[in-house]
């Protein structure tokens, strides 16, 4: 994918999308967009007798925190073959699968359930 100054869109970009997208797809009402913070980039490792990472300078992957949950989507790169979508509160996993619009279903699904759990 080619983004406006021509060059490759970064991962982080394409997953920050993703998670966009999920919020209004199966978010609206639940969640709100603007209330999402996001954690500082980790530096990519570099391979041992290698003078930087091929695939960039950061991690290819997104955390993002809102309404006491963390979202964390680690690109196929990361996690391979399909991605890592891991929803968590707390030190609690409520879903966790591949990198895929189901995700968006499950996050939905366990917001709900955890809500009704809390009243």
């Amino acid at each position: 994918m080619i983004g406006r100054n021509g060059r490759g869109v970064s991962a982080r970009r394409a997953l920050i999308g993703f998670a966009r997208d999920i919020f209004d797809r199966r978010l609206r009402g639940l969640c709100d967009w603007n209330a999402v913070t996001f954690d500082v980039a980790e530096q990519a490792p570099i391979p041992e007798g290698r003078h930087r990472n091929p695939l960039g300078k950061y991690r290819e992957n997104v955390v993002m925190r809102f309404d006491g949950f963390r979202l964390e989507l680690n690109s196929p790169e990361e996690c391979p073959p399909l991605g890592l979508v891991e929803f968590w509160i707390e030190n609690r996993i409520l879903a966790e699968g591949a990198l895929d619009q189901t995700m968006g279903i499950k996050i939905r699904d366990a917001i709900m359930k955890e809500r009704a759990n809390v009243n």
